[in-house]
């Protein structure tokens, strides 16, 4: 399946909002989801542009995995020592035993502005025990 529509309207999406600079009122920049290979997680995010100064894009998501959902949010801006990645963070939570039995997760990625595709790597704690970590790479998927 061809993943370059939602990769452009990602792309574009951020791009337009972290480029454009201060805006006077918040705007939504829309729905996009990402996917990861070999796991059939999908992270949907809604995004508005924040008013302000700085380009940076709020974040909404829903993170929905085979028995478990992580609802959170997090923020999105062109990576500052090099504009050709989009960094984006995202802290969430979940009241499941998965992740080790820890809660909260955080999730770093650094996409390619022009592909919206890179690395990622997850941190979940909060139990007491050992923190869960993975990483892997993050691509553009379609909505459903």
């Amino acid at each position: 399946m061809s993943h370059s529509l939602p990769r452009v309207t990602v792309v574009a999406g951020l791009m337009i909002a972290i480029f454009t600079g201060h805006a006077l009122a918040a705007t939504d920049l829309g729905e996009f989801c990402f996917g990861s290979v070999g796991v059939t997680d999908t992270i949907q995010i809604s995004a508005t542009l924040a008013t302000g100064p700085e380009p940076i894009a709020e974040l909404h998501f829903r993170w929905r995995g085979p028995n478990y959902l992580i609802l959170g949010s997090g923020a999105a801006t062109i990576d500052p020592s090099d504009q050709t990645v989009i960094d984006i963070g995202l802290v969430g939570t979940h009241n499941t035993a998965n992740f080790g039995g820890n809660p909260q997760c955080s999730l770093y990625a650094t996409l390619s502005n022009s592909t919206a595709v890179g690395p990622f790597a997850v941190t979940c704690t909060g139990s007491g025990g050992a923190p869960f970590t993975a990483s892997g790479t993050l691509a553009p998927i379609t909505c459903n």
